[in-house]
């Protein structure tokens, strides 16, 4: 399979300065995601919806290239 990029580090930043590419919230999100809490638990944690959670797990998906967050717990 191929991704945008060879790891995850990769991924979450861009060029020498390591402008983030995903937002704080997404990498919130998905640092919760990794300590193995659910979208529900995720949501009550950061008081926003669990649609809401799902919209910035799409989001990380898409700009990290990978069609599930599966792969990306893979490259963690």
């Amino acid at each position: 399979e191929e991704y945008f990029c060879d790891n995850i580090k990769e991924c979450l930043y861009k060029g020498n300065e390591y402008e983030a590419v995903l937002t704080l919230r997404e990498q919130e999100v998905l640092n919760y995601l990794y300590d193995g809490m659910g979208y529900k638990e995720i949501a009550e944690k950061l008081i926003i919806s669990p649609k809401t959670v799902n919209r910035h797990i799409e989001n990380i998906k898409n700009k990290i290239g990978v069609k599930s967050i599966k792969k990306i717990m893979q490259m963690l």
